[in-house]
């Protein structure tokens, strides 16, 4: 062993142990190795998982299998799932709010962030199957499949990522089996590729440094971070969308911004969101494969990206988590609608609201009118329009900047003429004050809606930067809030016009009632008779007897002579029977009244009819026995007792 050890290899071999031995003790005090200085990373910033809505992806490849959509959807949702940074919501609770609200794939930004917002969350992930080819080549038999996936942020209402993927099955030589195997396989590969490309997308946020000026702005963050001259931006306040701008110009380190005109309402320290533009393939091409459109965003961050707008300098922020409802106008022919109406109505939203603005999502772009603050409600009728199309509203809010009152709210009502367009009709809105064209069509009897609205409201953070940056004078203005989440849609419901008994006369001998059938479909009809009560406000003589369709252009409900005398034989005089016939839509939202509360969730008929109950002819001894053991007007049994008078009366 000491020949070794003085031997001519002994003292390098001993170095070199001694070397490796000190670094070994020294390197746990050592500093750790620098790391790159690149884009900031916002996964490090999430602390718990960001949960969004995954909703079935539309099939546009015309691939025979009609599940593809539903196929790629829960594969993303798995692959999203097992980062363990995304939570994606049960596909039964996404399913509940989809029928509740009758949605369907696919569905525009405004009714995913309507479903989103129904779930808690705020981002949906949906897309389209392009394209599906299967292909036998020498290598072997393969499918290849394209699919684009866009994220929807219900701050913006707009896309904010995206990814455009194409994916091929591994190939099979000599396969003979299904077609569909090879086609789940590469969307399953494709999902695994997509959830990677969103979750490594960053953001680039822009903040604006000036208040508009001949419709420009200046922004702080160029080319550095990601702005790129075209980019459209989103201007967002708290979580409040205040308008779209388009970049002119750019630098390393600023834009320029010009502010499109259906958009204002921006302010300095808002901070700006690009819109995400994805440029799908028309084929599977190798050139084709390579345009995946502008990757912008980390989904991962988007927690992050809720907690920048959201920031507001110290101001008092303006919570506009409200929800918009809507459902038919239950005394629509009382309220002199004598067509239909829709009743919308939303929470009061505080003293600092000066104005609400109301939309459809028919042409959500557009609104329909404009309330005051202090109003909470709004009926969209069927009225038709005297020698036009529809009506013009214009008004116009403005405000005294050195106090916050309200100086004006003026609003005029025109004609839209045949042959008008409704160019130019939408928002402006400056610093003090709100300019408001609205144009409302009237609502088709039969047809669907939904509905939302935004509000016009007072703040004096006009800023959000720090002094060191930008100075901002201290002044109440105007700002207007995003859109409320959107209302349940509803069928507008004309009021069945009621046939026979003609008003005065009984029915016939066998108890028919009769009126029209209305436009609408999943209707069902009910006769409401009371007595001695034409508002039907007296629970004990009411009763409700389900109709039935009689033909394509009736509906009739049978109550014979002998039941009706027999309910009612109680009644004190003047013994008159009132009736009429209610419509509602199995499922939607039960109609609302304005001003009556007797309605019992139905649109009624125009008035309500009656006849003298001594115009017919007594009922015998058993249909009165019968009509005392059996149910109430409301289908819940019933008990008697003798009254003071010695008449038998209802229990309840």
């Amino acid at each position: 062993m000491s020949k070794w050890i003085h031997g001519r290899l002994g003292r390098p071999i001993t170095s070199v142990f001694c070397g490796w031995l000190l670094v070994s003790l020294l390197l746990p005090l050592a500093l750790p190795p620098a790391s790159a200085q690149g884009s900031f990373d916002l996964f490090q910033d999430i602390v718990e998982p960001t949960s969004v809505v995954v909703i079935d992806f539309h099939n546009a490849s015309g691939y025979p299998t009609g599940m593809l959509g539903r196929t790629f959807a829960d594969a993303l949702s798995i692959e999203l799932s097992n980062t363990r940074k995304v939570e994606v919501i049960k596909r039964s609770q996404v399913t509940d709010v989809l029928e509740a609200n009758n949605l369907t794939v696919p569905m525009d930004y405004m009714n995913q962030s309507m479903v989103a917002d129904r779930l808690g969350c705020e981002f949906t992930i949906s897309g389209t199957v392009e394209a599906v080819n299967v292909s036998k080549e020498r290598d072997g038999t393969f499918a290849e499949v394209a699919v684009s996936t866009l994220v929807v942020s219900t701050v913006t209402k707009q896309p904010i990522n995206g990814a455009l993927v194409t994916q091929k099955s591994s190939p099979k030589i000599g396969y003979s089996g299904s077609t569909d195997v090879l086609v789940q396989e590469a969307l399953a590969t494709a999902a695994y590729q997509t959830a990677q490309r969103l979750l490594d997308n960053r953001l680039p946020i822009a903040t604006v440094l000036t208040t508009p000026r001949s419709k420009e702005v200046i922004l702080k963050g160029g080319s550095t971070i990601g702005i790129q001259a075209g980019m459209e931006l989103i201007t967002i306040r708290r979580k409040t969308v205040t308008g779209r701008v388009r970049v002119s110009s750019v630098t390393p380190t600023d834009a320029m911004g010009v502010v499109l005109e259906e958009s204002k309402g921006i302010g300095a320290g808002d901070k700006a969101i690009p819109v995400f533009q994805l440029h799908k393939p028309q084929h599977l091409t190798r050139e084709n494969k390579e345009k995946a459109g502008l990757q912008i965003m980390s989904l991962v961050g988007l927690g992050l990206l809720a907690m920048l707008v959201g920031t507001n300098g110290g101001a008092d922020e303006l919570k506009n988590d409200m929800t918009a409802q809507a459902a038919s106008l239950a005394n629509a022919f009382e309220l002199g609608h004598p067509d239909g109406g829709v009743l919308v109505n939303w929470p009061y939203m505080g003293d600092r609201v000066l104005a609400y603005v109301i939309y459809r999502t028919d042409n959500p772009e557009i609104p329909i009118d404009i309330v005051e603050g202090t109003v909470t409600h709004y009926v969209d009728s069927t009225d038709p329009v005297m020698n036009g199309i529809g009506r013009l509203f214009s008004a116009e809010v403005s405000i005294n900047p050195e106090d916050g009152s309200l100086e004006s709210f003026t609003k005029d009502t025109s004609i839209l003429e045949p042959g008008s367009t409704d160019a130019g009709v939408g928002l402006t809105l400056t610093e003090q004050s709100l300019t408001a064209d609205c144009l409302n069509y009237p609502l088709e009897p039969g047809r669907t809606y939904g509905y939302f609205v935004r509000t016009v409201y007072l703040d004096y953070d006009i800023g959000g930067l720090d002094d060191s940056e930008l100075s901002h004078p201290d002044q109440y203005r105007l700002y207007l809030g995003n859109p409320s989440s959107v209302s349940s849609h509803t069928t507008v419901l004309k009021p069945p016009p009621l046939i026979s008994p003609v008003e005065g006369q009984a029915p016939d001998m066998s108890g028919n009632f009769r009126c029209q059938r209305i436009p609408g479909g999943g209707i069902e009809y009910w006769l409401e008779l009371s007595g001695n009560d034409p508002s039907f406000g007296t629970p004990q003589y009411r009763h409700l007897v389900k109709a039935r369709l009689e033909s394509d252009e009736t509906v009739v409900a049978n109550m014979s002579l002998n039941d009706i005398t027999a309910r009612f034989a109680s009644l004190p005089p003047p013994r008159i029977i009132y009736w009429r016939m209610g419509a509602r839509v199995t499922g939607q939202p039960l109609p609302k009244a304005l001003q009556n509360a007797q309605m019992n969730g139905l649109v009624y008929s125009p008035a309500a009819y009656y006849f003298e109950l001594s115009s017919l002819p007594p009922p015998p001894p058993s249909a009165i026995q019968s009509i005392r053991g059996g149910t109430s007007g409301w289908g819940i049994p019933t008990k008697t007792r003798p009254g003071r008078s010695g008449v038998l009366r209802n229990r309840n």
